[in-house]
């Protein structure tokens, strides 16, 4: 599924290419604890303790008007706030998703934000939640 979405906006978009934090400007470029981020496998851990998510909605075709964006390295789905909602897995609150994005890129290389281990990936599906 994901490869047919990167395929169609290869074909049809024009990019905006990542250029990194060494081009971003004041806090930004000096941030420590900050997106996009390494995540090392090696130094992860399950923490079986914070038990399961309960997700609301996401298992229904709801009556819904979502909003579509492509601005040439995110495609993103934007939807009204109180329809999808996750608790548990360890948060202290409700939260409602509002909108999800795929980060791509020109190939199969890059598009992730985020990396493991070191290594890019050619797209990463990120959630947007407000509590």
């Amino acid at each position: 599924f994901l490869s047919s979405i990167c395929v169609f906006i290869l074909i049809n978009t024009s990019f905006v290419f990542y250029e990194g934090p060494a081009n971003w400007a004041g806090i930004c470029s000096t941030g420590k604890r900050q997106s996009p981020i390494d995540i090392k496998s090696s130094e992860t851990t399950l923490d079986k303790g914070l038990g399961a998510f309960t997700l609301k909605n996401y298992d229904r075709k709801l009556n819904k008007t979502f909003t579509g964006s492509n601005n040439g390295h995110s495609l993103g789905v934007s939807f009204p706030a109180g329809i999808y909602n996750v608790s548990g897995g360890g948060l202290n609150d409700v939260y409602t998703t509002v909108q999800f994005h795929f980060h791509y890129g020109p190939n199969d290389t890059v598009g992730s934000e985020h990396i493991v281990d070191g290594e890019h990936y050619a797209a990463e599906v990120s959630k947007q939640i407000l509590d």
